[in-house]
């Protein structure tokens, strides 16, 4: 219950840290957009009940390797939440990529949800993201990652290149590359700081796990390390999917306060987190989604109906084109 009341006050801050003159210019993800050609994937999948031949031929692919799902910052908060008191089954809360790892083993291929220390540091889950794929009874396996789970996969290919001919491909969702305002606004002002880092530390994480999806550190870490990214997409195809959720009538995200944050305050389209550019591997192909919140391609919502599965199917039918072709 530590972690769900950890996760809710964490997203609460945010609101307290508004400053006005904030709005800045959204630049242009660096990248190759192929949001077509994820459409067009999409269109050829039925729903995620229907064994269609694309699905068919997708898993007869999928199954010569195992999928490494890496979930983000306070999953286990989330997870935990849905653990509560039966609510996982009554409401799906709580369901963290629980989806797409049933509908996976039901189709035959081997898949797992890594168990990191979500409040920890980028460092810290590396090692772990590392042991992982070192460990697979798989020649080659496929990551799976959102949010801070995509910067701590992302340290982990950059600083032990040599596992990187295990990894036959990479799908990024949502990743936090660019940091998340939300999370420097609450490192900039010191009572925020101190108030999260204490609750960081009754969970048995630390601050650093905070100030890794700070933009600045981030801004920093991606100039110093961008040779290297260069190097890590020359020899892994990378598919970063980023989403923003416009602003409608009514409450319509789990992450309405954030959202609209980023949007009125920075003038940023956002998917309640982190800026759909942000999200975006410098380099990288990319898809850009609207109405598509922080959320939903992971786990169940009840603001924003989305079928995780087609997701799923038509961005790693994507994926592994692009490695066809590479």
């Amino acid at each position: 219950m530590l972690r769900v009341t950890t996760l809710l006050a964490l997203i609460a801050l945010s609101a307290f840290s508004c400053k006005p003159d904030k709005k800045r210019i959204q630049s242009p993800a660096s990248g190759n957009d192929v949001t077509q050609a994820f459409q067009e994937s999409w269109n050829r999948f039925s729903g995620n009940e229907d064994l269609d031949a694309g699905t068919s031929a997708l898993i007869e692919t999928l199954s010569d390797y195992e999928l490494i799902f890496v979930p983000g910052f306070l999953s286990d908060a989330v997870i935990d939440l849905g653990d509560f008191g039966g609510t996982r089954q009554m409401t799906k809360l709580g369901q963290y990529f629980d989806e797409q790892l049933d509908w996976l083993k039901a189709m035959g291929v081997e898949a797992r949800r890594l168990e990191i220390e979500s409040e920890e540091s980028v460092a810290f889950n590396s090692q772990i993201i590392a042991n992982a794929i070192r460990s697979s009874n798989k020649s080659q396996v496929i990551l799976v990652s959102h949010s801070k789970g995509s910067i701590d996969s992302l340290e982990t290919l950059l600083k032990v290149p040599s596992l990187r001919h295990k990894v036959h491909a990479w799908l990024s969702i949502q990743g936090a590359f660019g940091g998340s305002p939300v999370a420097e606004d609450i490192l900039n002002d010191k009572p925020l700081s101190a108030f999260a880092e204490e609750l960081l530390h009754r969970l048995g994480g630390t601050h650093q796990a905070l100030a890794d999806l700070g933009t600045t550190l981030r801004a920093e870490y991606l100039i110093e390390n961008g040779a290297y990214i260069k190097e890590l997409l020359a020899e892994t195809p990378v598919l970063s999917f980023t989403s923003y959720k416009e602003d409608t009538p009514g409450w319509d995200t789990l992450l309405e306060l954030s959202r609209d944050y980023l949007l009125n305050d920075y003038g940023l389209d956002n998917d309640g987190l982190v800026a759909w550019n942000d999200a975006v591997l410098q380099g990288s192909d990319y898809i850009k989604v609207e109405g598509v919140d922080h959320a939903v391609p992971v786990m169940y919502c009840t603001f924003i109906q989305y079928d995780r599965i087609r997701f799923l199917k038509s961005a790693l039918a994507l994926l592994l084109n692009q490695k066809s072709n590479f």
